[in-house]
């Protein structure tokens, strides 16, 4: 019998994020679809995260997969991913003062942040960190 171990790698704050994000979205074969929406899959997982921001008038951006822990993309199923994501991201939308400032104030504040956020440590305490600071510079940044 033949046993195989994968160890997937978190995020690495102390590198950029943009290159991590592209690495991870081939290794998560964006662009293939899923046949089964209980496995992981890129296109199923955009697909239904789009459909719950509907009414929010946002839709998906690549970087949000950044609000999750890098190794739930390659084992959790894609809609329990989706469902996860729109929660975060509304959570994050709320926070933002000005209401016009959408997923793209977020990014930038994730931007900013981002290498501040090393040893930010498992879930659950990584996402009430990476929100608190989040929350942190986006009550504090925009005008």
């Amino acid at each position: 019998m033949l046993r195989l171990f994968v160890r997937y790698l978190e995020w690495d704050h102390t590198q950029t994020l943009e290159r991590q994000l592209q690495d991870t979205l081939d290794a998560m074969q964006r662009g293939m679809l899923s046949f089964n929406e209980r496995s992981p899959g890129y296109l199923t997982m955009v697909t239904h995260f789009n459909e719950l921001m509907h009414s929010s008038a946002e839709a998906w951006a690549d970087w949000l997969i950044a609000l999750v822990p890098r190794s739930w993309l390659l084992y959790k199923p894609s809609l329990e991913l989706a469902e996860l994501l729109a929660e975060r991201s509304d959570e994050l939308l709320k926070m933002i003062p000005d209401r016009e400032a959408r997923l793209d104030t977020i990014r930038e504040a994730l931007d900013t942040a981002w290498r501040s956020l090393a040893g930010i440590g498992d879930e659950p305490s990584r996402w009430r960190r990476l929100a608190g600071k989040l929350k942190k510079s986006l009550k504090g940044g925009r005008k």
